[in-house]
C-alpha cells in the first residue's frame, strides 16, 4: 500500500491543486480511515470532484454541485473554505442588473400570489455558482480558495498513512533475537 500512495503522490506534483486533491483522495478512500477521518475526506472529495468538473472553457462556466443546495449543505461542503463570494460574468450593465436581481432575490408563491423575497446568503452563493454563469476569474478564485484549505488536511492524511507503512516496513526489517 505503501509503493501505491507513493506513487499516487509522486504522479500529481505537476496536477492543478483541484485534481491533485481529487486524486489524493480517491487514494484514501481506498484506505480504512477512521470515521472522522473519512467523512472529512469525503467532504473534501465532494467539492473536489465539483471544482476540478469546472473549466474556463465551459459556456456558461457553472460549478455541478453534486448535493442539494440547501443551507445545511452549503454549511458542511461549502462554508469551511469559502473566503469571498465568487463573481459571475455580464455582457452589459443592463445584463449585471438582471443577473444581480436573481442573485439577491426569489420569487415564491404566497397563498398563490407570487411574492419576491430576499435570498438568503447560502441562495445567493448557488445561483451564481450554478445559474449565473461565473466569471474564469471567479472559477480560478473558487479553485484556490478551496485548494488552499483542503491541501492541508489531505496531505496531513497522506503522510501518516507513508509514516505507518515506513515505521512497519522498518519493524519487519530488524532482525528477531533468538
Amino acid at each position: 500500500m505503501k509503493g501505491l500512495l507513493t506513487a499516487y503522490a509522486s504522479n500529481t506534483i505537476t496536477l492543478a491543486p483541484v485534481k491533485k486533491i481529487r486524486i489524493l483522495c480517491e487514494v484514501l478512500k481506498a484506505l480504512p480511515l477512521p470515521e472522522d477521518v473519512e467523512t472529512k475526506i469525503d467532504d473534501i472529495y465532494t467539492v473536489a470532484v465539483a471544482l476540478d468538473g469546472c473549466s474556463s472553457q465551459d459556456s456558461p462556466i457553472c460549478v455541478p454541485w453534486p448535493f442539494a443546495q440547501t443551507e445545511e449543505n452549503f454549511e458542511r461542503y461549502i462554508a469551511p473554505w469559502l473566503k469571498r463570494f465568487p463573481d459571475f460574468s455580464y455582457i452589459n450593465e443592463l445584463d449585471k442588473q438582471h443577473k444581480l436581481q436573481r442573485v439577491l432575490y426569489k420569487v415564491v408563491e404566497v397563498d398563490g400570489k407570487a411574492v419576491t423575497t430576499p435570498n438568503e446568503p447560502w441562495e445567493q452563493f448557488f445561483v451564481i455558482t450554478t445559474k449565473l454563469d461565473l466569471s474564469v476569474a471567479a472559477l480560478e478564485e473558487l479553485k484556490a480558495q478551496f485548494a488552499k484549505w483542503a491541501m492541508a488536511p489531505v496531505m496531513r492524511e497522506i503522510a501518516q498513512r507513508l509514516e505507518r507503512g515506513l515505521a512497519q516496513d522498518l519493524d519487519l526489517e530488524k532482525p528477531t533475537k533468538e
